[in-house]
């Protein structure tokens, strides 16, 4: 989340998703507003902010101390659920942001008790609201990722376990009650429950997953040109444990970026850099594994990288509330698959909540490529990722603020008229200036123009 996100929110005050702490040592206050949180719709808590919405910083090491956050609130709330702690820099002082996705497993308990949020209360469930979660608990149909596997500890890849628990013990995220114990890190992740085992634990950490969950595979087409039925350079699927697999697509991912030699602005010096953020690569992968659809067999993942794109499909709709030009901004964390979402987090395999759509849009500018675009269809989400552009000197493409916001505002489809762009993202130039910045788009393939004279609009393709 960026600090003039938050600088935006600070002037309307706490609210029923907002709530403001001085720094991070009342735990126990922080802890009963993510648990709240946990069981309304979600929240951010703002560790650093007085009550009056001044910044006022967290002193010391925030980013320790925000690690010891999230790491005893995990230890202290359950069920398992994710949610993250992050620093945000603001005026030159440190706030530690708790981002509180809707929880999907209600009630939430901090340290024996349940709390629920009411207008910028923080309140102690009554016997009468905790009779109300429990009903819609139980009248919420069962995810498909906590539906009983049909597998038993002999399907289970012990050394995937053993890696699991490897990394996440490296990264400090989260704490094992017993990590020599697989069942019971598995409980710990909630894939393990009274005896059985979830379909995420199939899916995460069994040998052969696709066994049972055929839509566990992955394929990856890579075409020598720029249409899917231009000739094959490879073309394979993946299988297996779902973090195992991640590892194994992003490294050929990896490995078939190419490289290119540009000028950078302001530096004579020929540079070589990869055509693509790699970075930005793996979040977009990592998304397509914890928020696709994996109910149905049919479904799957699906990469094709073209000359000038790379394409990420997944199974699946966007939750309600959320539409493709939202992802490019700062939007509510919403998880559809909470439990495998929060086995790659533990792992350090994804970026924090809220922000890895945000980071492939940054990155995406950072390398002069045009901005990423997600498109929600009845047949899945697919994100394409452009290829940074350079000149036939070598140069690197860079835009300008102007076409960069109105790029970011554009849905697929929409079109505009050059007025359109004058009076929204040009004001004070002149009509020629806004012209050119149109025409560099369109000369780019950006932007395709239809029409000609006073008819003339603009399509995002």
């Amino acid at each position: 989340m960026s600090d003039e996100v938050i600088q935006g929110r600070l002037p309307a005050g706490e609210d029923g998703s907002t709530e403001f702490k001085r720094d991070t040592r009342s735990v126990a206050a922080i802890g009963r507003t993510v648990c709240a949180f946990l069981n309304t719709d979600g929240g951010q808590v703002y560790c650093g902010i007085a009550d009056d919405g001044v910044v006022v910083g967290v002193r010391g090491d925030a980013a320790a101390h925000a690690q010891a956050l999230e790491r005893e609130l995990r230890a202290s709330i359950s069920p398992t659920s994710l949610f993250s702690a992050d620093v945000v820099t603001m005026g030159g002082r440190s706030v530690v942001v708790v981002e509180v996705p809707e929880g999907h497993d209600r009630p939430y308990v901090f340290k024996g008790a349940v709390y629920l949020r009411r207008g910028v209360e923080t309140v102690p469930a009554d016997a009468a609201m905790l009779k109300d979660l429990v009903r819609d608990q139980a009248d919420a149909p069962v995810r498909w990722e906590k539906r009983i596997a049909p597998i038993s500890p002999d399907d289970l890849d012990v050394h995937e376990i053993r890696a699991a628990v490897r990394k996440v013990e490296s990264t400090g995220r989260f704490t094992f009650a017993d990590p020599d114990d697989d069942l019971a890190v598995l409980a710990d992740f909630s894939v393990y429950l009274s005896g059985s085992f979830t379909n995420a634990a199939d899916a995460l950490f069994s040998r052969r997953p696709m066994l049972r969950l055929p839509q566990c595979r992955v394929q990856l087409a890579r075409f020598a040109g720029d249409k899917a039925d231009d000739l094959y350079l490879d073309n394979r699927s993946f299988e297996g444990p779902l973090a195992r697999v991640y590892g194994e697509v992003l490294g050929a991912i990896r490995a078939a970026v190419p490289v290119q030699s540009v000028f950078l602005p302001g530096d004579q010096r020929r540079v070589d850099q990869a055509a693509y953020d790699i970075l930005a690569l793996g979040e977009g992968l990592v998304n397509a594994f914890v928020h696709r659809d994996y109910s149905a067999h049919s479904g799957g993942i699906r990469i094709q990288m073209f000359e000038n794109r790379i394409e990420i499909w997944n199974s699946g709709r966007l939750p309600d509330g959320l539409s493709p030009v939202d992802l490019r901004r700062d939007h509510a964390s919403i998880l559809v698959n909470p439990d495998i979402a929060n086995v790659f987090a533990a792992q350090d395999l994804m970026e924090r909540l809220g922000r890895g759509t945000e980071r492939i849009v940054s990155a995406s500018k950072a390398l002069g490529a045009r901005p990423p675009v997600w498109r929600d269809e009845a047949t899945g989400v697919t994100l394409t990722i452009f290829r940074a552009v350079q000149t036939e000197a070598g140069v690197s493409v860079r835009l300008n603020e102007r076409q960069n916001r109105l790029l970011l505002d554009l849905g697929v489809g929409d079109s505009f008229t050059p007025r359109d762009y004058q009076e929204r993202y040009a004001i004070g130039l002149t009509p020629r200036q806004a012209r050119r910045d149109l025409e560099e788009l369109e000369a780019l393939t950006w932007l395709v123009r239809e029409g000609a004279t006073r008819s003339t609009r603009y399509r995002l393709p």
